[in-house]
């Protein structure tokens, strides 16, 4: 009897060639085509050699689990839950690995997809009663399969979007990881969706079927029900070569970035969505004899098969962008190609942050954080003398004239509405040598029509910075070279079309520098050696420029304090003929001895020198030129004294 029971058991849950899951994710406008496709299914049911299992949340009812067999399914009630949380889809894939195991793995995602996109639009997923989507842009179905992959301990065989618009590369993207194929459209898909009743007699007969070859019957028959009436197109994605078609692709993108930019490639391709590109139609406008990495292996169609986001506008790309950086994809040159495409780049470099910058002797290695930005990013390196804060508003608006802004409880807020040229400026200038402006800023600004807009006043008004779209509080800090008597300008431009609710701002801050000096060339690495610095607090800055002029925020200065002082050299050093002494001392009157390396007096200066630099003509006591070599430079000033190198070299 207990030989009977545990080969009932064994039998219960012996592996099959397939399981099939369905997840029907119908708790919105597609509830009667989801029990359409549910018939379907039930009029052919589960076979003896394949499971298929359905999840199922409908408007009007709780969700439930199906094992579907022809005539009568099983079904076991799950309550109400929310389709579009991944955990509700993982413990569904889980329950369907636990007792129904096979071989291989089908999932299919039923509902409404939008692609790649990113808010407001959703990717994949409408659930009406929680409000929920799933994402691609925020990483959301990468985590999901990710999960699955552990849970089954291999990649999912083959993944279905039985949805609009899924067969995009910035989708294979997020699923290449933990799934072997891939089946999705790049066009719309017609609501009856896929025939599930021919696929499942196909299985039927052949449930020995290779992942490839499930993938070809699934396309095969839903071009068969639909190509005399509609335009369709499905694809099989071998998401194995996905990241050798991702650098096949760099390559084309780029060597065409090394000639002036098409500007017109947007107007070129074939589009079969709006903001999408034909992935054949673009390849063959960027290099006709492209032969790609079989990323789409089987397809049958209107189209090639995939699709990729190309925006009509440098506009629409502006929108976009933020989001799409949230894509696995975004490691290829993609979005650089873009932004170069469209030649319009007002996207300023991300903010270079200070990392650790130990100091030895007197001797510096600043280092700071790479800025992300769509162009080539050059770093520029600035030391200031001081900070010290010349203005500081209290919220009240005193110091501010204003037409059109108001004082809030929330800050400065710039007003809302169409046609508007508000301003505030300050009332008083400011003395200063060089200054950072720093500021709160919150924004909702419709794109590249209104603007929230930074002026200094010098002569006339000039912009330093602005900004549109949206952001949350975040503080910032721009980096103005500018001497005299500062004052600054915000303004908040609008036009007739859509508004959004302005901007806010508050804690504006304007701290002088000093002087800025800049101590840099232009530079590509994120760290830079200084050496020899004089005694004292100095305060450095960095600041990213990228391509197109568009500079960033600058991180709060580093202060350093050197407490020994520096040794003296010369500019330049090794020197021809004449020649600046550098020197570094508790006081700018003092005696410079230059004696060769064998102690020989070679020339004495003295005097009161204001820069702590004196001018040498490169001559000796008696009016000679030196000859070429290495000489000692002794600067000496009550005790003090410091001796350093220097070189002649013709």
């Amino acid at each position: 009897m207990r030989g009977l029971i545990l080969l009932l058991m064994i039998t219960a849950i012996k592996a099959t060639n397939w399981t099939v899951m369905v997840y029907l994710c119908a708790d919105n406008s597609l509830a009667s085509q989801a029990r359409d496709d549910l018939e379907e299914m039930e009029a052919v049911g589960s076979g003896p050699d394949f499971h298929l299992v359905v999840q199922l949340d409908l408007p009007d009812q709780e969700a439930e689990r199906l094992y579907i067999k022809k005539g009568g399914s099983e079904h076991y009630p799950i309550g109400e839950v929310d389709m579009c949380d991944i955990d509700v889809l993982y413990d569904f894939i889980r329950w369907a690995k636990a007792y129904y195991p096979s071989d291989h793995y089908c999932l299919i995602l039923w509902d409404h997809g939008t692609g790649w996109t990113g808010p407001p639009q959703f990717g994949f997923g409408s659930d009406f009663s929680s409000g929920n989507t799933i994402s691609f842009a925020e990483g959301e179905m990468e985590l999901l399969l990710k999960r699955v992959r552990k849970l089954l301990g291999r990649k999912i065989d083959l993944l279905v979007f039985d949805a609009c618009l899924m067969g995009m590369v910035e989708i294979a993207g997020e699923v290449a990881n933990s799934c072997r194929y891939l089946v999705a459209s790049e066009l719309t898909v017609p609501a009856s969706g896929l025939p599930y009743d021919q696929i499942l007699i196909g299985l039927q007969l052949d449930p020995s079927l290779s992942p490839e070859g499930l993938a070809r019957l699934i396309i095969d028959e839903y071009f068969l029900a639909y190509h005399d009436s509609l335009q369709v197109d499905l694809s099989l994605w071998d998401l194995d070569h996905y990241d050798e078609f991702r650098k096949a692709l760099d390559k084309i993108l780029i060597e065409a970035m090394t000639t002036p930019p098409d500007t017109f490639l947007p107007k070129k391709v074939r589009r079969p969505f709006p903001a999408h590109s034909d992935l054949a139609s673009l390849l063959n406008n960027l290099d006709p004899g492209f032969e790609p990495p079989p990323l789409i292996s089987y397809h049958k169609g209107s189209y090639s098969g995939g699709a990729i986001w190309l925006p009509d506008s440098y506009y629409d790309f502006r929108q976009g962008i933020m989001s799409y950086q949230g894509l696995n994809w975004t490691i290829s040159w993609w979005e650089e190609f873009l932004n170069f495409t469209y030649d319009q780049d007002d996207i300023p470099p991300e903010t270079p942050i200070w990392k650790d910058s130990p100091t030895k002797d007197n001797n510096l290695l600043l280092s700071w954080s790479r800025a992300s930005d769509l162009a080539p990013v050059h770093y520029f390196i600035y030391k200031a003398t001081r900070t010290q804060v010349v203005f500081e508003d209290d919220g009240s608006g005193a110091g501010w004239e204003m037409a059109g802004f108001e004082v809030t409880p929330d800050g400065y807020h710039s007003g809302a509405g169409n046609n508007l040229n508000n301003w505030m400026v300050m009332r008083q200038p400011v003395s200063v040598q060089g200054c950072i402006i720093q500021f709160d800023l919150s924004y909702k600004i419709q794109d590249l029509r209104d603007t929230l807009i930074l002026e200094y006043e010098d002569g006339g008004w000039h912009r330093l910075c602005y900004y549109y779209g949206e952001s949350e509080w975040e503080r910032h800090r721009r980096l103005l070279p500018f001497s005299g008597p500062l004052r600054i300008r915000f303004r908040y431009r609008t036009d007739a079309s859509t508004a959004g609710s302005g901007a806010y701002l508050k804690n504006i801050t304007i701290y002088d520098l000093g002087g800025v000096t800049p101590i840099t060339h232009p530079l590509t690495d994120t760290s830079f050696y200084l050496f020899n610095q004089p005694h004292g607090d100095h305060y450095y800055l960095v600041e990213a420029i990228d391509d197109y002029q568009n500079r960033s925020d600058i991180d709060e200065p580093l202060k350093v304090n050197f407490k020994s002082y520096a040794t003296p050299y010369t500019i330049p050093n090794p020197f021809r003929d004449r020649c600046r002494i550098i020197f570094d001392s508790p006081s700018p009157e003092v005696s410079v001895y230059i004696f060769s390396l064998d102690g020989r007096l070679i020339r004495k200066l003295q005097g009161e020198f204001d820069e702590y630099s004196i001018d040498w003509d490169g001559r000796d006591e008696q009016g000679r030129r030196l000859k070429n070599g290495i000489y000692l430079v002794l600067v000496k000033t009550g005790s003090f004294s410091r001796l350093g190198k220097i070189a002649k070299l013709e």
